[in-house]
């Protein structure tokens, strides 16, 4: 990163620690900083964990939470190690005292990033992890009360925005880019007469930022547009089979 690049991001972390959160659109701001927050999530043992031919049935559980924001990892050689979070979320089963639902997520991360997002923060979610590790479910999810960060953030997004000043006027817009093989994907555009799609590149705009042309930005009005689209993007994006999941993608959207 250049140097004059480095400041701009020292500066603007700045002043979010500044304000706290606090903005014109939010209800009130809140006292959470709105900067970066490192969390993890342990799920169940998966049926290949159980029973597949790599752990032949030896699967041991080797994590504990005994806080929610520290996590203890065991070795073989019984060796403990110690790692901190801004939260831990222990999702492996339902007995546990900091057990945490979907529902949790969305109390915890969901709710303040809304609340950022209408006081005018860009927000991101970046899940990391081996493929089989969660992610999918705690971002996407599935039915019901098992719905994701995503489905539940949008929800929250448009009934927030149903209480805002009748003056109010807002503008929503969705866009899905993938990142494959060093290429980027638009997944909403349609394919040209030879099957392919116009290429795409990242550029940075003086006053807009990182920007990248000719990305289809789909008017929305609705959270069931919204995740009509991401339901559409999902489908279209590069995945294979591994040992560990059958729909694996292979990308990063």
């Amino acid at each position: 990163m250049a140097p004059h690049n480095l400041m701009g991001a020292v500066s603007r972390v700045k002043l979010m620690n500044a304000l706290g959160g606090r903005g014109s659109l939010g209800s009130g701001g809140s006292s959470e900083s709105p900067t970066i927050k490192c969390c993890i999530r342990v799920r169940p043992f998966i049926q290949e964990e159980i029973s597949g031919s790599r752990s032949e049935g030896q699967t041991k559980l080797c994590i504990a939470m005994p806080t929610q924001t520290h996590v203890e990892i065991t070795n073989d050689e019984d060796e403990k190690r110690t790692f901190e979070y801004d939260r831990t979320y222990w999702s492996f089963d339902k007995v546990h005292p900091l057990a945490a639902s979907q529902e949790t997520l969305q109390t915890e991360l969901g709710e303040q990033m809304i609340t950022q997002a209408l006081n005018g923060f860009n927000n991101c979610i970046f899940a990391y992890g081996q493929t089989g590790s969660g992610k999918s479910f705690s971002v996407l999810g599935g039915e019901g009360d098992a719905r994701g960060l995503l489905p539940r953030i949008v929800e929250g997004f448009f009934d927030r925005i149903g209480t805002l000043p009748p003056q109010t006027t807002v503008k929503t817009t969705v866009a899905i880019l993938e990142i494959y093989n060093e290429q980027l994907r638009d997944l909403l555009a349609t394919e040209t007469g030879d099957g392919k799609r116009a290429k795409l590149d990242v550029k940075q705009h003086p006053v807009l930022g990182t920007i990248v042309p000719g990305l289809t930005e789909a008017p929305v009005a609705s959270s069931q547009a919204v995740l009509q689209l991401v339901e559409y993007g999902v489908k279209m994006r590069m995945v294979s089979a591994t040992a560990m999941n059958a729909t694996s993608s292979r990308s990063h959207c």
